[in-house]
C-alpha cells in the first residue's frame, strides 16, 4: 500500500464575555491510497489447480469534520451550560482491478461509500451545594451509510443503513465526610433499518427498535489519606460499527471473502467492579476485582459462503452470552525525580458459548474458557529539564475463542523529546514496535483447520516538531470526551 494521507484543522473561539463563549472548528482529511496485492492459493494434494490473482486498488477519500460548540457559565463558575452539535461526512470511492496470474483482467470492482454522521449534545452541570452536584443531558445521534458496488461497470449489489439513537442521563454525586456516591441512568432509543440488494438474490431488510435503561451506580469509602475503596455497578451498550454491518465486500481473495453483518444486534455488558487504592511513599497502587456479563458478544467468525461453494465468507456474528471474572492492578510511581513509571495488568476468566458451523457446514453449540493475561507499562525518565526519554512496552496472551483461538502477541516502543526554545518548541523521535513483533497469530478447527497471522503497518518511525506561537489568557474551549459505544474489531485482525 502506497497512502497520502493530507490533514487540514481550523478553528475559532469567539468569547462574548466572560461568562458566553462559541466555538467552531473543522476538519478536511484527503487520503489517497494506492494498493497492490499478489494472491497465491497453493493446492499441494489431489487434482485442483494451484491459483495466482493480482488484485489492483485506488481509493481516493475524503472526510469533512464541522462542530459547533457553545458553552455558558453562570455565578457559580461549577455550574455550567454545554450544548454541541457535530457533522461528519466521508465518501470512499473504490476501482480496482483483479488479474490472473499471466496478468489476463479477470474483473473490476467499482464501490462507492457514502457516510455520515450527526451528534447533537445538551449538558447542563448543576452545583446544589459544596457537596452536592446534579448532572443532567440530552443527545440524538444519526448514522447512516450508502453503498453501492459494481462489477465491469455494471450494478451488481447496494446497501443502505441508517440508524438513529435518541437518549437522556441524569447523575447525582454527593460527598458525605469519608462516603461518597454518585447514582445515575441513561434511557436510550435505539432505531435501525438496513437494505441490501444484489443481482439474482430477493433483497434483504433488517428492522430493530430497542428501548431500554443504562443504570449506574459508583460508591467510595476514603478511609484515610492512603486507603481508598471503591464499589462500581453499571450497565453499557456497545453497538456494531457500519463496517461491521455493511454486506458489500471489504475485500476477496479467490477462496475468502470479508462482509459485514446487517443482522448484528448491540452487545450488553453488565459490570460490577471492587477496587482498592493504596497510596505509598512512590506513587498510587489500584488493585481490583471484576465480574462482567455479555448479552450476544460480537465476534468474527468463518462460514460457509452462501454466494460461491468454492469460498468461505469472513463476516461478524452474535454469540450467546460471555462471563469475565477476574482482577487487575494499575499504579503509577515514581522511583526517583528524574524515573517516573505507570502500569496495568489484568488476567480473567472468560466463559464464551455460541454457534460456528463444523466441517459439514452445519451450525453447533459451541463453549470455552479463555484466561487471557494482559500487561503494559510505560516509563518516563527526565535525564535533564528538556530532555526526555520514553519506553512503552505492552504484552498480551494467547486467547481462546469459540471459533478461533489467537496466539500471544507484544511489542515495545522507544522514543525521546527535547524542548526547544524556552519551550515554546519540541522535537519527538517515537519508534513502535522495535523488534516488528506486533502481529495477529491465530488457529481453528471449525469449519476447516485453519493457521495463519496477518501483520500490519505497526512498526514505524515517527518524528514530530511544534513551535507554539504564542499564548493568550484564554485556551482553547474543551470539548466533552464521549464515548462513541461501539465496538471495534472484534476479531482476528
Amino acid at each position: 500500500n502506497l497512502n497520502t494521507n493530507n490533514f487540514i484543522k481550523a478553528g475559532v473561539d469567539f468569547y462574548l464575555n466572560e461568562k458566553n463563549t462559541f466555538s467552531f472548528f473543522t476538519n478536511q482529511i484527503f487520503n489517497t491510497t494506492e494498493g497492490y496485492f499478489s494472491n497465491d492459493v497453493n493446492y499441494f494434494t489431489g487434482i485442483t489447480p494451484s491459483i495466482t490473482q493480482l488484485f489492483i486498488s485506488e481509493n481516493k477519500s475524503k472526510n469533512d469534520v464541522y462542530n459547533l460548540s457553545y458553552k455558558h457559565l453562570f455565578k457559580n463558575p461549577q455550574q455550567t451550560l454545554d450544548v454541541e452539535l457535530n457533522y461528519n461526512r466521508n465518501f470512499r470511492p473504490e476501482d480496482s482491478q483483479f488479474y490472473d496470474g499471466n496478468n489476463v483482467l479477470l474483473q473490476t470492482n467499482q464501490v462507492e461509500t457514502l457516510g455520515q454522521n450527526f451528534i447533537a449534545n445538551v449538558d447542563y452541570v448543576h452545583p446544589l451545594d459544596d457537596k452536592t452536584k446534579l448532572e443532567v443531558g440530552l443527545e440524538s445521534r444519526f448514522d447512516a451509510t450508502d453503498n453501492t458496488f459494481d462489477q465491469n461497470f455494471t450494478y451488481f449489489s447496494d446497501f443502505d443503513y441508517k440508524r438513529s439513537i435518541l437518549s437522556a442521563y441524569t447523575n447525582y454525586g454527593k460527598q458525605l465526610k469519608k462516603w461518597s456516591y454518585q447514582i445515575g441512568a441513561r434511557i436510550e432509543s435505539f432505531d435501525v433499518e438496513a437494505n441490501f440488494r444484489r443481482v439474482e438474490t430477493t433483497p434483504g431488510q433488517f428492522k430493530d427498535y430497542i428501548f431500554t435503561v443504562y443504570p449506574s451506580a459508583f460508591f467510595s469509602y476514603t478511609a484515610n489519606e492512603k486507603n481508598t475503596y471503591n464499589l462500581s455497578y453499571s450497565r453499557r451498550v456497545d453497538r456494531p460499527n457500519l463496517n461491521q454491518v455493511n454486506p458489500i465486500r471489504e475485500w476477496s481473495s479467490p477462496t475468502i471473502d470479508q462482509e459485514g453483518n446487517p443482522n448484528l444486534t448491540p452487545q450488553f455488558t453488565n459490570s460490577f467492579e471492587l477496587n482498592y487504592t493504596r497510596v505509598t511513599k512512590i506513587g498510587s497502587i489500584t488493585t481490583g476485582v471484576f465480574f462482567r456479563y455479555i448479552n450476544d458478544p460480537i465476534s468474527q467468525v468463518f462460514i460457509q459462503s452462501p454466494y460461491d461453494p468454492n469460498k468461505k465468507l469472513m463476516t461478524f456474528d452474535n454469540f450467546e452470552n460471555s462471563t469475565q471474572y477476574g482482577i487487575e492492578t494499575s499504579g503509577n510511581l515514581r522511583f526517583k525525580k528524574w524515573w517516573t513509571a505507570n502500569y496495568g495488568i489484568d488476567t480473567y476468566f472468560n466463559n464464551i458459548r455460541g454457534f460456528v458451523e463444523n466441517a459439514e457446514n452445519i451450525p453447533v453449540e459451541k463453549s470455552v474458557l479463555a484466561i487471557p493475561f494482559n500487561a503494559r507499562m510505560s516509563h518516563d525518565f527526565n535525564v535533564t529539564k528538556n530532555f526526555k526519554i520514553t519506553w512503552f512496552s505492552m504484552y498480551r496472551s494467547a486467547v481462546k475463542d469459540v471459533q478461533f483461538s489467537n496466539k500471544d502477541m507484544w511489542r515495545t516502543d522507544f522514543g525521546i523529546r527535547q524542548n526547544l526554545f524556552n519551550n515554546q518548541g519540541s522535537i519527538s523521535i517515537r519508534y513502535n514496535d522495535i523488534f516488528n513483533k506486533m502481529r495477529a497469530r491465530f488457529e481453528g478447527e471449525n469449519p476447516d483447520k485453519v493457521d495463519g497471522q496477518f501483520r500490519w503497518e505497526s512498526r514505524m518511525l515517527n518524528i514530530t516538531f511544534n513551535y507554539k506561537f504564542g499564548s493568550g489568557k484564554n485556551r482553547a474551549l474543551q470539548r466533552k470526551q464521549r464515548d462513541k459505544n461501539e465496538t471495534q474489531g472484534g476479531g482476528l485482525f
